[in-house]
């Protein structure tokens, strides 16, 4: 019943920071004691229904990140709620959706960063994205969150290469952040080679 009555406050409000809190709550007093994977299952399926409302709300996409760690296991591997590339796919659609979203963007990158290899991300996520059709050369977010990869893999010289043609042109308020990003991949990269010719 309580969760009822919270479905109907987050289709009112789908952004209530105290809805969401008390429903974290909920779930994990519920979620107590049994391993019953519905509970997550269902919980992901109602962040779904309120991502596809609205794709920028960020509080359903915190509150699934919550949900596929099951609150109180941060450092597992995806939960038995989902499977990995079920969730990559989703998140993937999500972000083809509005690639001006930083809340998508931010969640895919976190994502992969935490559960995919170096080589999974430098050899099939990462094309996969590039692949996404007609991304504006001024969504912000997708192209951060490219470079975001590239130095995850330490593939430095597209990162910068995007840094200098893209996100310093098209984001000049954050221009000063892009150029230290720049400096920090650029002395990133000088330590790979030192480390590759010592």
């Amino acid at each position: 019943i309580e969760l009822e009555y919270l479905d109907g406050v987050l289709q009112a409000d789908g952004k209530n920071y105290h809805a969401w809190s008390h429903r974290q709550c909920l779930v994990q007093l519920m979620a107590a004691g049994t391993a019953d994977t519905d509970i997550w299952k269902n919980e992901l399926t109602a962040t779904q229904k309120l991502l596809e409302q609205d794709v920028r709300n960020n509080s359903a996409w915190n509150h699934r990140w919550f949900v596929i760690h099951q609150a109180n296991n941060r450092e597992a591997n995806m939960t038995a709620a989902t499977e990995l590339s079920t969730e990559i796919d989703f998140v993937r659609q999500q972000m083809q959706l509005d690639v001006y979203n930083e809340s998508s963007c931010r969640y895919f990158v976190a994502l992969l960063k935490e559960q995919c290899t170096v080589n999974d991300i430098a050899q099939i996520q990462l094309p996969t994205l590039l692949e996404l059709s007609e991304v504006p050369d001024d969504a912000a977010a997708f192209w951060s969150t490219v470079v975001d990869l590239y130095e995850h893999i330490q593939d430095y010289g597209p990162a910068k290469s995007l840094l200098q043609t893209k996100l310093t042109q098209i984001d000049p308020i954050r221009q000063k952040y892009w150029n230290w990003r720049l400096q920090q991949l650029t002395i990133k990269e000088e330590e790979k080679q030192a480390q590759a010719q010592s």
